[in-house]
């Protein structure tokens, strides 16, 4: 903390929350964004240590059982780095790369527009990963009313839904599918509201939007996954990791649709359970 330079007087960031004691100081919890102002103070890792352990972690995978994965968050450096692995035929494994929102990265895809499996079917690039919120446990998710356990609290929005909406258009014209975290049932009715005009816009092309999670719905929201033809990529293990305190979150009324398969599935909605 005293590295990054934060005081009492540091303004939490924009989309992130610094966790203070009583007396204003940090206590070392920085909510989503508020971890930037840490993380730029670490060393990055040298592209020897990032080659090794992008050889780690696909050998861990194949000693699961795992022979592919989507990885979320894909770097210049890291795609970079999956070339490299690609060209000296050291890539055992199948990545499908959604890459981070990183400008001149997304602004160099896009032009390039989408490869398609690469090095006989080990390496896709041609999807986005995008943050709108944050996560319920640490409550940064976003959401319609306040926590119900922090009164003075709706989570925290990570982009400004206008600039999903011209990165939804751009990417639709260029062939690249589009996935947003989105947790809370604010960041999900964002998300779905960001998405919407490029959905409406492709003349009945299955652009397949996603939406990473979509853990807290409003109810009104759950039939816009089918209508829109949004996937509604959930995770199950969630449900077992978040019962102990999901509820002390957000009351038994929203939990109502909070990790709603059912609902979702009934509605017409498609899944993908990760």
């Amino acid at each position: 903390i005293e590295l990054a330079g934060v005081t009492r007087t540091t303004p939490d960031p924009p989309g992130g929350k610094i966790i203070r004691d009583d007396s204003g100081e940090a206590t070392g919890v920085f909510v989503d964004a508020a971890a930037g102002l840490i993380e730029q103070k670490m060393p990055a890792p040298t592209r020897l240590e990032m080659l090794a352990a992008l050889r780690a972690g696909m050998r861990r995978c194949l000693e699961a059982g795992l022979t592919g994965a989507h990885d979320a968050g894909v770097t210049a450096e890291q795609l970079d780095l999956y070339r490299e692995l690609l060209v000296k035929g050291d890539f055992p494994f199948r990545i499908y790369a959604m890459l981070a929102d990183e400008p001149a990265l997304i602004d160099r895809q896009l032009a390039r527009g989408p490869e398609i499996a690469l090095g006989a079917g080990r390496l896709t690039v041609r999807a986005l990963k995008l943050y709108m919120d944050g996560a319920l446990g640490s409550r940064g998710a976003a959401l319609l009313a306040p926590y119900k356990d922090d009164p003075d609290n709706t989570g925290l929005v990570q982009m400004d839904p206008a600039r999903l909406r011209e990165i939804a258009r751009r990417a639709a014209s260029s062939g690249y599918q589009v996935c947003v975290h989105a947790i809370g049932d604010r960041g999900n009715r964002l998300t779905l509201d960001g998405l919407e005009p490029a959905i409406r816009a492709s003349d009945g092309k299955d652009l397949r939007f996603r939406v990473e999670h979509a853990q807290v719905l409003a109810p009104g929201d759950i039939p816009r996954f089918a209508s829109l033809g949004v996937i509604a990529s959930m995770q199950p293990t969630h449900a077992t990791s978040d019962m102990y305190w999901a509820e002390d979150r957000i009351g038994s009324e929203r939990a109502q649709g909070a990790y709603a398969w059912r609902s979702l599935l009934k509605s017409g909605a498609r899944l993908a359970c990760g």
